[in-house]
């Protein structure tokens, strides 16, 4: 996955290439979505409610993800939108 970055205040174009994608969700419907909706085999791992005793804002999803990817959490990047 390539995502570009354009600052407009200097026109500097950075192109970053993730090679660890991860779906962090507390719903338990997430898999599910992705199913439906095509995009289920475009992430290296999904982290929802069902792997979760606590939800938001208790980062447990996030550290499952990191954990699921084989990563340490503070070498992560959360995007959220």
């Amino acid at each position: 996955m390539l995502i570009s970055l354009i600052s407009h205040k200097t026109f500097n174009i950075i192109s970053l290439t993730l090679n660890l994608i991860n779906v962090a969700s507390a719903s338990k419907n997430a898999p599910e979505i992705l199913k439906r909706t095509g995009l289920y085999n475009e992430f290296d791992a999904i982290s929802c409610g069902l792997d979760i005793t606590k939800s938001k804002p208790d980062p447990e999803v996030f550290l499952v993800a990191a954990n699921k990817l084989g990563v340490k959490y503070e070498d992560c990047l959360d995007i959220r939108y």
